[in-house]
């Protein structure tokens, strides 16, 4: 990514990588946001269970949510079962995609007894230019899992999801189960995609 190189070793006896190096933007170009700028500031959410949390612009159809110290809160009419649906930005994270700052953020939104994480990313204008939520069509799997360790090289994005259910594990709704998904995603100019899962169980990635 221009100067910068990343290597990523998945070797299953090396140890998880807790941080990474990250780039600069370009030299003359628009400045980065602050974390608790996004934190207090009406953004777009994406589609889903997000876009419950804020109304939808009339012009564009997209939802708007206002965000207070990071949260956001739906109108009852939204809500499930007379719960207010929700949204939480659990990390802020700066990032460079193609020379440009942008502002990663892990949104938790919570809907009646369930939720979803997911990762979005903003430019320096406050525009949703891109997000990731499950990496699967087959969302069960993925339901209620958290969203942790989110990284950004370049226009690298990593992140893990922990807790999901595999063979052996206790099945119910609210049980952790023992394995887990590191996801890669990566920004093309134009949206933000799923490139990569690799999956760690207990016998081994």
């Amino acid at each position: 990514n221009g100067s910068t190189m990343s290597l990523l070793s998945f070797d299953s006896g090396s140890e998880p990588v807790t941080a990474l190096p990250t780039s600069a933007p370009a030299a003359g170009g628009a400045p980065a946001l602050s974390p608790d700028d996004l934190r207090n500031s009406t953004l777009e959410v994406p589609e889903g269970r997000c876009s419950l949390i804020g109304p939808k612009d009339p012009s564009t159809g997209t939802a708007m949510a206002t965000f207070v110290d990071g949260v956001a809160t739906g109108s009852l009419s939204d809500g499930i079962g007379g719960i207010l649906p929700t949204g939480t930005m659990t990390e802020v994270l700066p990032g460079v995609f193609d020379g440009s700052p942008v502002m990663l953020v892990v949104l938790n939104c919570l809907g009646g007894n369930s939720g979803s994480s997911a990762v979005v990313a903003y430019d320096a204008d406050k525009t949703l230019i891109g997000s990731v939520d499950l990496p699967t069509d087959n969302s069960n799997y993925f339901a209620d899992t958290p969203i942790e360790n989110l990284r950004s090289v370049g226009n690298t994005v990593i992140y893990t999801m922990p807790g999901l259910q595999t063979a052996g594990d206790g099945y119910c709704h609210a049980c952790r189960g023992s394995a887990e998904a590191t996801i890669t995603a990566q920004w093309d100019g134009d949206s933000l995609d799923i490139v990569d899962v690799l999956y760690r169980l207990p016998s081994g990635a």
